[in-house]
């Protein structure tokens, strides 16, 4: 089983099951507020806020039935600099343009990064 949660669209949040769902499963999103489902994608739709968000991931860790530690890789850590990879530093001054930068505002939103922490990227 597999719990695909993402974005839908600006006021909701999509949780999908991959491969079935055990009845706890559905039992920790049904206990979210506002939650709708949607038979035409076969997806659970929350409301998208910071508490309902918290209250889900609260309630899926409340289940016992995942182990974050069987999907975890160890990467080895080797730093190089950009010119030990290949990178030629005029490359690396970039100047982002707009559409750019709207597209990273929309993903740190969507990441539910605090306003501040958005305006730090972005400027």
């Amino acid at each position: 089983m597999r719990i695909i949660i993402r974005g839908f669209d600006a006021n909701s949040i999509s949780i999908q099951f991959e491969g079935g769902f055990s009845t706890s499963m559905l039992n920790a999103v049904r206990a979210v507020p506002g939650r709708t489902y949607n038979p035409q994608r076969k997806i659970w739709l929350i409301p998208h806020s910071q508490d309902s968000l918290d209250l889900l991931l609260e309630n899926i860790y409340q289940t016992g039935n995942f182990n974050i530690e069987e999907n975890r890789k160890e990467v080895p850590f080797s730093y190089k600099t950009p010119e030990e990879n290949g990178v030629e530093p005029e490359s690396l001054s970039h100047q982002p343009d707009s559409q750019e930068l709207q597209k990273l505002k929309e993903i740190l939103t969507a990441k539910h990064y605090s306003p501040r922490t958005i305006e730090n990227y972005l400027y």
